[in-house]
């Protein structure tokens, strides 16, 4: 099912265009971003959800390792015990 989130202030990550106005989700998956207008006339049978100007940020997905601690450790020698 495509969802077309429309109406709110995207962040995009990009550095030439940082946020959007719509999002166009295919499952999992990002498809499209633009304006409202846009994203209504290309994708006209997604189902609609209205942000009310609402903030959307990408997923933040914490596994919450410290990687930079962890390679450093791997070129020592491990004394302890």
């Amino acid at each position: 099912m495509i969802k077309l989130f429309y109406n709110g202030k995207i962040y995009t990550g990009k550095k030439t265009q940082s946020f959007c106005e719509a999002i166009v989700v295919s499952g999992e998956m990002i498809v499209a971003y633009g304006s409202n207008d846009d994203m209504q006339a290309v994708f006209p049978l997604a189902s609609r959800i209205d942000l009310g100007g609402r903030t959307v940020l990408p997923a933040f997905t914490d596994s919450h390792t410290h990687f930079l601690s962890h390679c450093l450790q791997q070129t020592q020698v491990d004394l302890s015990g």
